[in-house]
């Protein structure tokens, strides 16, 4: 057997045969190759970082701790058991864990698996990792992305609700997915029963891409009877989870699940819940997180609208009745007039500019308050901001006060 294929079976059963080549000078460059070796198409910084993410007792923010310490994921592997007892937060499990042959073992199954599979990995610091969490040191170390979904995209709803959806739940969810086709928006949610699988189904027929948010590995869709839909799904948007493709569903990974789909959309939509459920959880995270809430309002009493209506109640969420609400909430404006307003910006003279600069973010401003902004005068003012009433790019106010129209709108 040679010292390569030696090695290799070490990696897989154990770890004290490398113990004992770095004992006798093994160097560090020998092992990256081994490392390049296995991975083949993949970096080797992706490859310790999915391995440090299989270190037990290591979550998102010892993980980045350590990172950040070390350089790089490869060094925390390399470093003297001495000097990683230094950092912060390691503690004696955390080393065995770290020294432990798991984690190499299940990153090479990982990457295996992901090379015979449309399966990718994207760790926290790869540039495809969806900003919406980088963020959030609660944010996983890796994400698995199933689609050719673009998690950078402008934006993204949550639309989330009840197992036992009603006819006018799913009504109401049919309802707003066809009011968002027009704004290019994508649409997150949790693959189960209910609200949700009506929310991604719709998406499908409406050709709007959806994003699934999975409390498990990929080779385990739950429930299993939705697993034509993520097939499906793949094809014009994605399924993503934060667990290897092996895990399968546990009660306890729907919390976690649940956040991702918070932090991933820009504002979160419960149709229909009980006041006690996974969507009002859902919801409360994305409070946490800062982020919007809605809610569709329902008869009183009915327990399935009950939570909905709490929430609007307590004023944790903005009430929802139609994707125009949704559109305001976020300050989002149809496609076809986001086309016509790059043509606007565009025509734009550098004074016309200058004063959509100053409105772009506020609901209105009045002359004075623009005057003092500017720091130009009246005449020059009043002269600016009648040619921008005649364009449509103003709308006047009572004040008077000025703000943008439709067209120029954040």
């Amino acid at each position: 057997m040679s010292v390569v294929s030696l090695f290799f079976e070490s990696l897989v059963l154990g770890d004290s045969f490398l113990y004992f080549f770095v004992g006798v000078d093994l160097n560090r460059s020998f092992l990256s190759f081994l490392v390049n070796s296995i991975t083949m198409s993949y970096s080797s910084d992706l490859y310790y970082q999915l391995a440090l993410s299989r270190v037990e007792h290591v979550g998102p923010i010892i993980g980045r701790h350590l990172i950040q310490e070390c350089g790089r994921a490869e060094e925390i592997f390399h470093l003297p058991h001495r000097q990683l007892k230094k950092i912060k937060g390691v503690s004696e499990r955390v080393l065995e864990s770290i020294r432990s042959e798991r984690p190499i073992r299940e990153a090479e199954s990982i990457l295996k698996y992901a090379e015979k599979t449309r399966l990718r990995i994207l760790s926290f610091q790869d540039e495809q990792y969806p900003n919406r969490l980088k963020p959030n040191v609660h944010a996983p170390l890796i994400l698995y992305v199933e689609g050719n979904i673009d998690l950078q995209v402008s934006r993204t709803i949550a639309i989330i609700g009840t197992r036992q959806a009603t006819i006018e739940g799913v009504k109401q969810t049919r309802g707003l997915i066809e009011g968002l086709a027009g704004y290019n928006a994508y649409v997150v949610s949790g693959l189960a029963y209910g609200i949700d699988i009506e929310a991604h189904r719709h998406c499908l027929k409406m050709g709007l891409p959806t994003i699934g948010v999975l409390g498990s590995g990929h080779q385990f869709i739950y429930p299993s009877e939705h697993k034509k839909t993520a097939k499906q799904m793949i094809e014009t948007g994605g399924v993503i989870s934060t667990y290897p493709y092996w895990q399968k569903p546990e009660r306890e990974h729907f919390p976690a699940r649940n956040r991702i789909v918070a932090m991933l959309a820009d504002c979160t939509v419960v149709v229909e819940s009980a006041e006690r459920g996974g969507s009002i959880i859902t919801a409360k995270m994305a409070l946490e997180l800062g982020k919007p809430v809605g809610a569709c309002p329902g008869r009183g009493g009915h327990i399935h609208t009950s939570g909905c209506n709490a929430l609007i109640k307590a004023g944790e969420a903005e009430m929802i009745r139609s994707t125009e609400d949704i559109a305001s909430l976020l300050h989002w404006i149809p496609a076809d007039q986001t086309a016509k307003q790059a043509r606007i910006f565009a025509d734009l003279t550098a004074e016309e500019a200058k004063i959509v600069e100053q409105l772009k973010d506020q609901e209105a401003l009045a002359v004075d308050d623009l005057k003092r902004k500017l720091n130009w005068s009246s005449a020059a003012l009043a002269s600016k901001l009648l040619a921008m009433e005649c364009k449509g790019l103003l709308d006047v106010l009572p004040g008077p006060r000025y703000r943008l129209s439709g067209f120029v709108g954040a």
